[in-house]
């Protein structure tokens, strides 16, 4: 019985191994669909492009897959051609240059991967279509776009491979997650149900939890991430920028007051920061996206968000103790090397004591007679024909030398 109950064990962790792998995959051919359907501008997507020059090398073709799928697929994207060419050409990038451990691993690499492809891919249908200076500039701040969000994409990738909790990550990790889950958001800005936006209700929903557990500090860096990202969505969406931020800073000072009180000051906020825009259609949406919101951050439970609380909560400790970790390792450094220097010194010091001790007191008297009778000219009397009394005068004064040194 304990036999078969040993093999049921070993067959689970033996196929543990590859469901996870395929978790990992279908996680990635996913995001790569979703970043592909992220618009910005209103007929722009380079996020797939920064997901593949950003990804895991063992998840890259995933990553292309879902990405090059959401290209082909139907969407407000003018010249989709012109993104897939990219996607293709920083795949290619990848494939050539993964050898190169030094270049891969540098932090310019990932963004540099999706900026180039993004920006030659963009120029040549700018020199065949013949477009305008502002289209030109459209098509270049799409691809520097791609290097940002491959940046963030990148660093958010190697904190989660790093093994550690979100709560042992850094703020710039966070902040670079934050942006990340954004531009994720982003992709269901499409999604409308009479006009509101499933996308920015999540949205704004992940920006009440990061307030009520995160504080000021989560609620100003998911309103910031969140609001950028769907600020760029399509034109009169800019004021969401300053709308999501105020109303993440307000909902994070009024946290500790409970729930209703961070969401009242939300709402209040973001009213305050919409009414610059003037009663557009687009703002009255925004206000329905943000009751609709509030409504779902009330009713869910408060412990389906407490895991952002050590996400927010602990990164100022991690980032003490990283300090402190660092002053450690450059004081034992400093250590070893004082070490180091007085193991010289001792080497020294015992090269030129072994030149003047003996390991005996035999050895102590052929080092004497050596240097002493060295240069007499009675050493052949007193060693050749007095050779017994001059061992009989040592042997006599070694109990001298045993008693007082």
């Amino acid at each position: 019985m304990i036999k078969a109950k040993t093999e049921r064990v070993r067959f689970s962790q033996a196929a543990a191994g590859p469901a996870k792998a395929l978790a990992r995959q279908a996680a990635a051919f996913t995001a790569g669909l979703l970043f592909a359907r992220a618009v910005v501008f209103g007929h722009y997507a380079p996020f797939a492009v920064a997901a593949v020059a950003a990804a895991p090398y063992p998840l890259l073709w995933s990553a292309v897959l879902g990405g090059a799928l959401g290209y082909l697929l139907p969407s407000a994207v003018s010249v989709p051609v012109h993104c897939l060419a990219a996607l293709l050409a920083a795949a290619a990038i990848r494939w050539t240059l993964n050898d190169l451990a030094r270049l891969r691993m540098h932090p310019a690499f990932a963004p540099c991967a999706a900026f180039f492809p993004m920006l030659v891919t963009a120029l040549s249908i700018v020199l065949i279509s013949g477009s305008d200076a502002a289209t030109t500039a459209l098509y270049l701040a799409e691809a520097l776009l791609a290097g940002a969000a491959a940046y963030f994409f990148r660093r958010t990738a190697a904190a989660v491979q790093s093994g550690r909790t979100p709560g042992e990550w850094s703020t710039q990790e966070i902040a670079c997650g934050a942006f990340s889950g954004g531009i994720l958001l982003l992709s269901l800005a499409g999604l409308t149900v009479g006009g509101v936006s499933l996308g920015r209700v999540a949205a704004i929903v992940a920006v009440l939890f990061a307030a009520r557990y995160g504080g000021v500090g989560g609620g100003s860096v998911a309103g910031v991430a969140a609001g950028l990202a769907f600020s760029l969505a399509q034109p009169g969406l800019s004021y969401l920028s300053g709308a999501y931020a105020l109303g993440g800073l307000t909902a994070g000072l009024f946290a500790p007051l409970g729930r209703l009180a961070s969401a009242a000051a939300f709402v209040i906020s973001n009213g305050v920061a919409s009414l610059q825009v003037g009663a557009r259609q687009e703002v009255v949406t925004g206000l329905y996206e943000v009751a609709a919101a509030t409504v779902i951050y009330l009713v869910v439970p408060a412990k389906a968000g407490v895991r952002l609380m050590g996400l927010f909560s602990r990164s100022e400790d991690t980032d003490r103790a990283e300090g402190l970790r660092r002053s450690v390792i450059m004081k034992l450094d400093y250590a070893a090397k004082a070490l180091g220097s007085v193991s010289e010194a001792v080497g020294e010091v015992s090269e030129k004591l072994s030149k003047t001790c003996a390991p005996d007191i035999s050895g102590v008297y052929h080092r004497t007679a050596d240097e002493v009778c060295a240069t007499c000219g009675l050493k052949g009397y007193c060693w050749e024909r007095g050779f017994n009394d001059s061992m009989d005068a040592f042997n006599a004064l070694t109990g001298k030398l045993r008693a007082n040194g």
